[in-house]
């Protein structure tokens, strides 16, 4: 089992502890769960390791910067850390004050980082975990907006204002990443099947300038600009999504859709 990798200063995200920081240093494990450690102003370890998942440290904690020198750190082992995985509410999160009996807090013998431990990898994780927690961030603001406006879209005084909204929310830029597309599609699909197939293909459409190689939101897109009779866009959208997937059966058949569909517009003109 290879030893912790060290990522840098977290603080706990924690409001009862007011003001005052709660510091800590943090270490991934190679089971991808995290090792966090209460340290004091001058980074210096106060108290003991203990063990958290990934969602937690998300959550809970902040990156602060990555001190110089790195920490030692913990050496994995039976009871070696205690497991506060189950904490998911920040407000539930422990503090570390250091060992009971008013003495001096002791920092745990760990072992010596390696030798060739890169801090520029140290910097890469810091950068990842920070931009991980500010989308999921922007994910949670937006899905629970978008939950309160589609209650607003079934109250006619408010349907106009929960429609300009939905096209605000659908054209917004500030913290989108490409890992929004799952969020963007499923905001469409709702749509879809509430038969609001215009304000649908804008966040269809949203998915696809995210991910231009996705053949399933090419196809998604053009199935909603088939709701919408628009069978030429929604045929070039669809040859996309088969030269990416040329074996994917639904999309022959939602081909086959649009030739008859198209046939028939003409017969009737």
């Amino acid at each position: 089992m290879q030893s912790p990798q060290y990522i840098g200063v977290y603080s706990l995200r924690n409001k009862l502890q007011g003001v005052s920081k709660a510091l800590y240093f943090v270490w991934q494990t190679d089971s991808g769960d995290y090792i966090v450690q209460r340290i004091d102003s001058a980074r210096r370890p106060v108290g003991v390791p203990e063990r958290v998942a990934r969602d937690v440290l998300l959550q809970n904690f902040v990156p602060e910067a990555p001190p110089a020198p790195q920490p030692v750190m913990p050496q994995e082992g039976e009871n070696s850390f205690i497991n506060i995985a189950k904490f998911q509410d920040k407000t539930e999160l422990p503090f570390l004050d250091g060992p009971a009996g008013g003495g001096e807090p002791q920092a745990p013998r760990m072992p010596s980082p390696p030798a060739d431990a890169a801090p520029q990898d140290d910097d890469a994780e810091f950068r990842r975990l920070e931009l991980a927690r500010k989308a999921k961030q922007v994910e949670t603001s937006m899905r629970e907006t978008f939950r309160k406006t589609l209650l607003r879209l079934k109250r006619p005084k408010e349907r106009h204002a929960a429609l300009t909204a939905l096209e605000q929310m659908a054209a917004s830029k500030e913290g989108i990443m490409p890992e929004h597309r799952h969020m963007f599609r499923d905001f469409g699909v709702q749509l879809r099947k509430q038969a609001q197939a215009d304000t649908a293909l804008r966040f269809s459409r949203r998915v696809v300038k995210l991910a231009p190689n996705d053949d399933h939101a090419l196809f998604n897109t053009a199935r909603i600009l088939c709701d919408l009779q628009k069978y030429d866009e929604a045929e070039q959208l669809l040859a996309q999504a088969m030269q990416i997937d040329a074996n994917e059966p639904v999309y022959r058949l939602l081909r086959d859709h649009i030739i008859r569909e198209k046939q028939r517009n003409r017969k009737t003109r």
